[in-house]
């Protein structure tokens, strides 16, 4: 059988199966996602039913992290002036865990949980971005963040300190909690479509 996005077969590579029963590639489904603001509530590209399946598409965290992410060559530069020869890390804005320090391995199990939970949500690619970026260095900050919940309810304390304006200055957010922001890699990540 072939997948009916790319048309190629199915067999010997990994499948994601909608809620009305169609099944397609794991990355063409993850491209129909991210097409679809990146939310998961896609119509089925044959029958055209909504996908209600939330079901992450691996059976590890690691997997399901990386499969939103690409993680190329560190970005930054040797003392003698060359490019780093070491793979970046994830949730490190394309950097290696010698130029900036990673996300410990122990918060990955929340960060796909918030990664899935705003695959969910109705906001857009940009401010999902924004979110697992801050929320991943939020959990940097404060090694106590264990949940979802902990991670939101840091947005939504900013949201209050900002009198619940409806429209506020992503960037404030970064400035509030103390935190850096990588605008390039932000720039990096929309032009080859992956979440971080």
């Amino acid at each position: 059988m072939d997948c009916s996005i790319c048309l190629s077969p199915l067999k010997n590579q990994k499948t994601y199966v909608l809620s009305c029963g169609h099944e397609f590639h794991t990355k063409c489904y993850q491209n129909i996602v991210y097409t679809n603001n990146c939310n998961i509530f896609i119509k089925c590209p044959l029958c055209r039913e909504l996908n209600i399946n939330i079901e992450k598409p691996y059976d590890n965290t690691y997997d399901n992290i990386k499969c939103w992410t690409k993680l190329d060559r560190c970005k930054c530069k040797t003392r003698s002036g060359l490019r780093c020869k070491k793979r970046s890390v994830l949730f490190n804005n394309g950097m290696c865990a010698v130029h900036q320090k990673p996300l410990p391995k122990d918060k990955y199990d929340l960060m796909c949980d918030l990664i899935y939970y705003l695959l969910q949500s109705h906001n857009n690619i940009s401010t999902k971005m924004g979110m697992i970026d801050i929320g991943s260095k939020l959990c940097i900050k404060y090694p106590h963040l264990n949940q979802v919940q902990d991670i939101l309810h840091y947005f939504f304390r900013f949201y209050y300190y900002n009198n619940q304006e409806s429209i506020v200055n992503k960037l404030k957010i970064y400035d509030y909690y103390e935190i850096n922001k990588d605008e390039e890699y932000s720039d990096i990540c929309m032009k080859k479509k992956i979440l971080f």
